[in-house]
């Protein structure tokens, strides 16, 4: 930057009280407090206007619907993963076109640091992405923008993810800010959490698993103040239900065994049952789906095994959905930033 080369030529020259004197204020100004997100490690302190969005681990500015959504993701040797999140071909399998790429360093690790575009609705959106490992923890955080916005929010967003801290000797919380709870039944654990969801394994086995392997996933939308997703699905709750079926990775060939609605929680929902195949290995699975819906969001019960397991986990992947049940999330919690 422009100010740290004027003050690294004067230096020498000048004394230490001088440099304070003439310093432009931003440079000498104490930091702001970082905000502990929760189900994350992640200390971020978002710029003025954004709230904590209690649908996903970040936060979000209504009246212009910029958004800091943070991420952490369990992947073996996860610095050596970063390009396939940060490579140009990968963000164009996902709609977005990089504009910039950078290796920074933030909070002592290196990092990559990506602009892209992305449009949705009519709406054309810019993006900063930092991308960064350590050990079998990747980090993900995206600052989302309309680009019309630009102007006001696309240096605050910068600085404010520049300046994130990761705590990666710490655990993450599972059930930390979430708006729902449930129990696990049988041998099916908690192997973790990604996002506003928690993963259910054999015996909480850590993913990848091969698709012979039970799994359930239990969360909700990722949504936006005000999108009412909620009410989108309870238009058809059935119809809603059966294309969010069709939409599970990696999955193809679905042919619905049983459907039927019910309620949770107080709540609508729908239940859905159909096998189907992994499409790499073509092993014949079974998939267990519930949706609930709220006004404002909806939440899926999403459990997978292997066909020939499917008599042994069908119980236990029901008795899990029929246990959900709505919660109020856990407020944020500040903590000063210690750096000097």
């Amino acid at each position: 930057m422009k100010i740290q080369k004027i003050l690294a030529q004067t230096m020498l020259p000048m004394s230490i009280l001088a440099l304070v004197m003439l310093a432009p204020l931003d440079v000498i100004a104490k930091p702001l407090p970082l905000t502990k997100i929760p189900g994350t490690t992640v200390e971020l302190a978002p710029p003025e206007g954004f709230q904590p969005s209690k649908f996903f681990p970040g936060f979000e500015q209504p009246q212009t619907g910029a958004t800091i959504l943070v991420t952490e993701i369990p992947i073996p040797n996860a610095q050596k993963g970063i390009p396939q999140f940060s490579s140009a071909q990968s963000l164009k399998t996902k709609g977005m076109n990089l504009i910039e790429s950078k290796d920074i360093t933030i909070d002592g690790r290196p990092a990559k640091l990506l602009l892209v575009t992305q449009s949705a609705q009519g709406i054309k959106f810019l993006k900063w992405i930092v991308v960064m490992g350590v050990g079998d923890r990747a980090l993900m955080v995206v600052a989302t923008f309309p680009e019309d916005q630009a102007a006001e929010l696309k240096e605050p967003l910068r600085q404010a993810i520049l300046n994130l801290r990761w705590t990666t000797s710490a655990a993450v919380k599972t059930f930390e800010g979430l708006t729902f709870d449930f129990k696990p039944v049988g041998d099916l654990e908690v192997s973790g959490r990604v996002l506003n969801a928690v993963v259910l394994t054999r015996k909480g086995a850590k993913t990848p698993l091969p698709a012979t392997e039970p799994i359930m996933v239990l969360g909700s939308a990722l949504t936006i103040l005000g999108s009412g997703l909620g009410q989108v699905a309870k238009q058809d709750l059935s119809a809603f239900s059966r294309l969010r079926l069709q939409q599970t990775t990696g999955i193809t060939g679905f042919v619905e065994t049983s459907g039927n609605a019910k309620t949770l929680s107080g709540l609508p929902a729908f239940e859905l049952v159909a096998t189907g195949y992994d499409r790499k290995t073509r092993v014949p699975l079974t998939v267990y789906q519930t949706i609930v819906v709220t006004d404002e969001t909806y939440y899926i019960l999403q459990g997978i095994v292997s066909t020939s397991n499917a008599k042994k986990y069908l119980p236990m992947f029901r008795a899990v959905a029929n246990s959900f049940n709505l919660k109020p999330a856990t407020p944020l919690t500040q903590t000063q930033s210690d750096k000097k």
